[in-house]
């Protein structure tokens, strides 16, 4: 076969133009969306600004790709080099993929770009084939909704450029679903099985949509005929290799799920009925909005719940009034007696009564319609696939619920819903369009005239404002990244720098350990627990743990403690906490800003000792219960302009009221040559009027000298000043220390 030949079958198996054509522009705009795109106004047209996710990355990300990094440097799959192995990831595949692109010599940060960009892309061509297979008539154009729909949804285009595992999920359940739909039309091997252990290797939580996954692929097939061996053909392909890679990540971390679900759930109670917790007031939350600016913290697809139910059951007989009965009967479940949605709503009556049993029976009821409603459609052409979509979106719902919701801005668990939205929305809207086909051309009802070309485009166009408002307001106000935080992680090192402890490696009790594992070199206590398996397996409520873990084992350097982590952990609290350590200045939250982040902390004894260690000639006692311990010069031969590492110890002990001390040191030769500088007492963070009786300043201070002092033999004295700026001299007014003057 020649070329011509080849390329004329190649255009042959192609879509139509049209087709192509909008499937190329949903691609690009899935690309573009995800590149965060900042639009201004001027004129009337937008004008382009800037990208505004390309450099943003969701904090959690940079944990994975810590281990991705470690994993490929042999460092094994822990947090930093040298550390415990700890599960603390939940996403292995998309850590394995991310250590792969390292053999090629691109890194983690780039990788999850461009695997987002590509996997969100295939996705978006996925969800137009899902559709196809889902539609009474394949060639419908209502296909080309689902691609529009997925570019164009929020939570799809966030999560894929966040850096973590989304685009991957969504990707493994599109070709999941694709896969199984194909295989009861066509037969074959499971593809599906292969597809669905990518998913459960991407989450922990991909299992739930595996095993659904697995029984419609044994229901369809069953009803095709085909027998149970094609079922077995489906389970060995999934489950000797997941049950491998159980094992053997079983025993290498020896525990049974990753670290984060002990962090993050562990023994929380699972209350489902509970209408008030994070869960179901995170599904409220994103599925409310309005069309306008006013509703941009949620995506407002709550609105489209008619068109969702139409794709599930159809539009054909009563099912055209029983659609619409019970979209307005679910959302009186949700808004009664009141929501915040209703609470913006004049109209809405206030103070309608809401009796105990309602709360509970409110849910038992939204399960059960969720439930009931594909259970009515077996049998029927085209329902095995928008059942299979459904349990997917409903799967989603649950996982919300059961993990209550996430505490990151941008919906991040709605992520999961993007294909099972896309598809069944494009489903629903195929479906109305019938309805208009049927009622006001039925001549035509093989094929979209006047009424479904006037109906399906607005419905689709209708999901766009709120899409755009939520994007807009994402896109504005990010969630914390690992480049925010990176400030802190570099804060940390300069202080153990400060302190001249870098014989030592530190450990920093904090969070937001993405930043802290990438690019610290310090041991992490975290105290959100993804990467520390005590933490992880306790809580703060324990607080025989916490004293005996944070004060007597770890004893950290370096501390963040500070808003919601410091009155959740209660770490403040402790006698502890308030005797060893010490509270010293912020930094700036970003390069330039005047607001300063605080809740820094290092260990009192890095700056205290319980007695000077240096030569014990060097005391000199001053007045004012002031005594010079002692200092130490190690190499007291220094370059011009270069600068010599001092240490001083000065110890206060007021018998009456304590006061603010001040120490100045100088350096002076014959020729009358004189520098003088300061060594700030407990480096201006621990005043002399908190400093305890049995323990002694020991300062570490490198001393810069000017340019343009002259070279030659200097003497190094000191100058002890009161809080009123008067010089404190030796009690004995002959006394020196050894080495050195001190000026009364």
């Amino acid at each position: 076969m020649n070329l011509w030949n080849r390329l004329h079958n190649l255009r042959a198996a192609l879509p139509p133009w049209p087709t192509l054509l909008v499937l190329v522009l949903a691609m690009a705009g899935s690309v573009v969306h995800q590149l965060g795109p900042i639009f201004k106004w001027q004129d009337g047209l937008p004008q382009f600004h800037k990208l505004n996710l390309w450099d943003w990355y969701i904090e959690d990300a940079a944990i994975t790709f810590s281990y991705s990094r470690n994993w490929f440097n042999g460092d094994g799959l822990a947090a930093f080099p040298g550390g415990e192995r700890i599960e603390g990831y939940s996403n292995p595949l998309w850590m394995a993929l991310m250590a792969l692109w390292m053999f090629l010599g691109v890194d983690p940060w780039l990788s999850s770009k461009l695997m987002g960009l590509g996997f969100g892309a295939a996705a978006v061509v996925l969800s137009w084939l899902i559709t196809r297979e889902l539609l009474e008539d394949r060639d419908s154009p209502a296909a080309l909704i689902a691609p529009v729909f997925l570019a164009a949804y929020p939570q799809f285009a966030f999560w894929n450029a966040s850096g973590l595992e989304n685009s991957l999920f969504n990707l493994c359940l599109a070709l999941g679903v694709w896969f199984t739909l194909l295989e009861a039309r066509l037969g074959g091997f499971p593809w599906s099985s292969v597809a669905f252990l990518g998913l459960a290797v991407t989450r922990p939580e991909g299992i739930m949509y595996a095993a659904w996954g697995g029984f419609m692929y044994l229901a369809v097939q069953t009803t095709r005929g085909r027998g149970l061996r094609s079922t077995a053909v489906w389970l060995a392909a999934f489950f000797i290799p997941f049950t491998a890679y159980h094992l053997v990540r079983y025993n290498y971390f020896a525990w049974a799920f990753p670290n984060t679900y002990y962090a993050k759930l562990g023994d929380k109670e699972f209350r489902p009925f509970l209408w008030t917790s994070r869960g179901w007031k995170y599904i409220r939350n994103w599925a409310s909005g309005t069309f306008d600016e006013s509703g941009k913290d949620g995506t407002g697809l709550g609105w489209f719940l008619p068109v969702f139910l139409a794709g599930l059951l159809g539009l054909r007989g009563a099912r055209a009034w029983l659609v619409p009965l019970l979209a307005v009967l679910t959302g009186g479940l949700f808004l009664y007696p009141s929501s915040d949605l209703t609470n913006t709503w004049d109209f809405w009556p206030q103070g309608l009564p809401e009796p105990e049993w309602w709360k509970e029976l409110r849910v038992w009821a939204i399960f059960g319609v969720a439930l009931a409603l594909p259970i009515s459609r077996i049998g029927e052409p085209r329902a095995a696939g928008r059942v299979l979509v459904w349990g997917m979106a409903f799967l989603t719902f649950f996982f919300c619920i059961a993990s209550g919701g996430d505490w990151m801005r941008g919906f991040r668990w709605m992520s999961f819903l993007s294909v099972p939205a896309a598809t069944l929305f494009a489903v629903g809207v195929d479906e109305i369009a019938a309805l208009a086909q049927r009622l006001f051309d039925p001549a035509a009802v093989r094929r979209w005239t006047t009424p479904a070309w006037s109906v399906a485009p607005l419905l689709t166009l209708a999901v766009l404002p709120c899409f755009y408002f939520h994007s807009e307001m994402f896109f504005a106000k990010r969630e914390t990244g690992p480049y925010s935080v990176q400030h802190r992680v570099n804060y940390s090192a300069s202080i153990q720098r400060k302190l001249f402890g870098e014989d030592v490696q530190w450990k920093n009790l904090d969070v937001d350990m993405g930043a802290h594992t990438w690019w610290s070199q310090h041991l992490q206590v975290d105290m959100a627990g993804l990467v520390d398996v005590t933490v992880a397996h306790h809580t703060f409520t324990q607080r025989a743990v916490t004293k005996e873990y944070v004060f007597e084992e770890q004893r950290p350097e370096f501390a963040h403690v500070h808003g919601g982590w410091a009155n959740s952990s209660r770490i403040p609290t402790f006698p502890e906490w308030k005797q060893n350590y010490v509270s010293i200045p912020g930094f700036p939250t970003s390069h330039g800003s005047k607001t300063y982040h605080m809740g820094n902390h290092v260990r009192r004894d890095l700056l205290m000792d319980a007695q000077w260690k240096g030569p014990p000639a060097r005391r000199v006692q001053l007045q004012g219960d002031a005594m010079l311990a002692g200092f130490k010069v190690p190499s007291p031969e220094v370059s011009r302009g270069k600068a010599f590492y001092l240490e001083v110890g000065l110890q206060y002990v007021p018998t009456g009221d304590p006061q603010e001390l001040r120490l100045l040191g100088f350096l002076s030769d014959d020729a009358g040559h004189l520098q003088v500088f300061d060594l700030p007492l407990g480096y201006d963070w621990l005043p002399t009027t908190e400093w305890r009786s049995d323990e002694v300043f020991h300062g570490r201070f490198a001393v810069s000298l000017r340019a343009d002092l002259e070279p030659g033999t200097y003497d190094l004295g000191f100058v002890l000043l009161d809080g009123e700026g008067r010089i404190l001299p030796p009690l004995d007014p002959a006394a020196t220390a050894d080495g050195a003057r001190i000026f009364g």
